[in-house]
């Protein structure tokens, strides 16, 4: 996700070995990341994003469309598919969908909002340069 994010960046920031390690969690929990580890990732100043974590609830295509202003943002939800925190880059709404991209097999998909919404908590990646 992170390599993803890198590219569209004009001057993109140099990642090492220890900092992706230090993100990764356990062969366990391969594929996810802890509530701590997203923010911490997303507040790192290299992305040039704030972390903004809310009720699952709250989180709405108006609200996903107002924080894309800048740029595409990631969001960060409970994912039952992997029993743990999951990313995905959204870079559109409708009045019903997020168009994102999943990193899970670097699919495009457009899901219903209320997937992430059922999720205690979202937590927003919001672009601020």
């Amino acid at each position: 996700m992170l390599l993803s994010w890198r590219r569209i960046e004009k001057d993109p920031p140099i990642l090492s070995e220890t900092f992706m390690l230090r993100c990764r969690q356990t062969p366990r929990y391969y594929g996810t990341i802890s509530r701590e580890g997203m923010i911490s990732v997303i507040n790192d100043s290299r992305w040039g994003m704030a972390a903004s974590a809310m009720p699952g609830a709250r989180f709405t295509t108006e609200l996903l469309n107002q924080k894309m202003r800048r740029g595409p943002v990631i969001v960060g939800y409970y994912e039952p598919a992997v029993s743990g925190n999951h990313v995905v880059v959204a870079y559109g709404a409708s009045a019903t969908h997020g168009a994102v991209m999943n990193p899970d097999g670097g699919h495009f998909r457009g899901l219903p909002v209320g997937h992430y919404s059922l999720s205690t908590e979202v937590i927003l990646g919001i672009p601020t340069r």
